[in-house]
């Protein structure tokens, strides 16, 4: 019994704790903001002692995914294809302009690959110390992916013109249909 008691203060405190948590991530983002602002405008590459600017590791930056995006995605899924010109293009301008670009790719989990597209991004015309990564952060402004869905922030609907490939309603097989009749006779 003393389980169920405490049942209704415990879903009381978690209850005021989302609350407090959603003011503080509000206020976080909000200040987030405002340094991706104070970075981006800037264009700075390296902090500068009195700078307001942090240092290369702590600035925003834009993240474009590699295979689909920056190359062309190859039926063979250990070679990547030729750059795309559109995007090699405007990473160039990114990069020309200051800005800090990273190549996010399932890829870059895999140590071994590491060297393998580093030499590509060096073929392809990008500087030789371009980040690598397999994960975003909170320093991300963007990411450029032919996967992605972008969605309203804190809604989960979809922007306008951003569609899924992925049907709502699952799609039943033959297999599962049979399966599921012969469960219920």
């Amino acid at each position: 019994m003393l389980h169920i008691r405490m049942a209704g203060p415990i879903l009381s405190f978690l209850t005021r704790s989302f609350h407090q948590l959603g003011e503080g991530c509000r206020h976080f983002f909000s200040r987030a903001a405002q340094r991706r602002a104070k970075a981006t405008v800037s264009g700075a590459t390296r902090s500068e002692p009195g700078s307001s600017i942090p240092p290369l590791g702590d600035r925003p930056w834009i993240g474009v995914d590699l295979d689909g995006t920056l190359a062309v995605q190859d039926q063979i899924r250990s070679h990547i294809g030729a750059p795309v010109p559109a995007m090699l293009q405007r990473v160039q301008r990114w990069l020309a302009a200051g800005h800090r670009v990273k190549i996010v790719t399932a890829r870059a989990a895999n140590p071994r690959l590491q060297p393998i597209i580093r030499a590509w991004l060096i073929r392809a015309g990008l500087p030789a110390n371009l980040e690598i990564t397999d994960a975003k952060d909170y320093l991300m402004l963007e990411l450029w992916d032919d996967r992605a869905v972008q969605v309203q922030l804190n809604c989960g609907r979809p922007v306008n013109g951003s569609i899924s490939r992925i049907p709502l309603q699952p799609k039943i097989h033959a297999g599962a249909v049979s399966a599921s009749k012969s469960l219920s006779s």
